[in-house]
């Protein structure tokens, strides 16, 4: 954009503003799987039981969704 003499300052602002709002809807969705995360780590005893909330979760995610390879 630098190098186009002919751009509008409006173009370059709604392409900025464009960038921001990707970047507000990433580091919400990540705020979104730190706070699971956190949940799942304080429900997680952390010990030598086999059992894990925090796998049976991921499990239980992927069968909802499950990935396409």
């Amino acid at each position: 954009l630098w190098q186009d003499q002919e751009r509008t300052s409006a173009s370059v602002k709604q392409i900025a503003q464009a960038h921001i709002d990707s970047l507000s809807e990433r580091i919400a969705a990540m705020q979104a799987m730190q706070r699971s995360l956190q949940t799942l780590v304080q429900c997680c005893h952390g010990d030598d039981r086999p059992d894990c909330p925090i796998l049976d979760d991921l499990a239980a995610a992927d069968e909802v969704s499950p990935r396409v390879s």
